[in-house]
């Protein structure tokens, strides 16, 4: 059913997540919801179960929230870190180019403006998630779902922007 499936996906990301107190609070809440599910009888009244499957649907509900807030996190955390490094690497090219022009090599067919400009166009957007990802941690339900799909167009347009700088360096590289 939909609290299984739910607490599995929990336990996957929860190996994988630095921070995982929201999802602990997730599994939790879905397996004392789900508790109160298999306490009921046959004696139950219509009330109670009424009562037990609306908190198992709230559970889920929740831990698909935390789910995707945890991988939300983790794409934007190896985000920033490959946008470290390939500003790290540009940095390194520019010194190279330095040492070959110092040598008496042409390097004017060389240009990394392209480059750079893409990377800083990745990096601001990746602020941006930040920025989206904090307001979503202090907005009320529908509100949080809002930003959160905000950040997550937000996260595709960084990788697609990161993986245009990638064919740009893939390309000086060549020359």
């Amino acid at each position: 059913n939909a609290a299984d499936k739910t607490l599995e996906l929990l336990n996957n990301a929860k190996a994988k997540v630095e921070d995982s107190t929201a999802i602990d609070a997730a599994i939790a809440k879905i397996n004392e919801a789900k508790a109160k599910v298999d306490a009921l009888t046959a004696e139950s009244t219509k009330e109670e179960i009424k009562t037990a499957a609306q908190e198992l649907r709230t559970a889920v509900k929740e831990g698909s929230r935390a789910l995707k807030e945890a991988t939300h996190k983790q794409v934007q955390s190896k985000l920033g870190g490959v946008i470290k490094k390939s500003k790290q690497l540009t940095e390194r090219l520019e010194k190279q180019i330095q040492k070959l022009t110092e040598q008496g090599k042409d390097t004017s067919a060389i240009d990394l403006t392209a480059l750079k400009a893409k990377l800083a166009e990745a990096e601001q957007i990746n602020t941006q998630v930040q920025e989206l990802f904090k307001q979503a941690k202090a907005a009320e339900e529908k509100t949080k779902d809002e930003l959160m799909k905000q950040a997550t167009d937000k996260l595709r347009e960084a990788n697609k922007a990161i993986k245009e700088a990638h064919v740009m360096l893939k390309e000086i590289l060549q020359q």
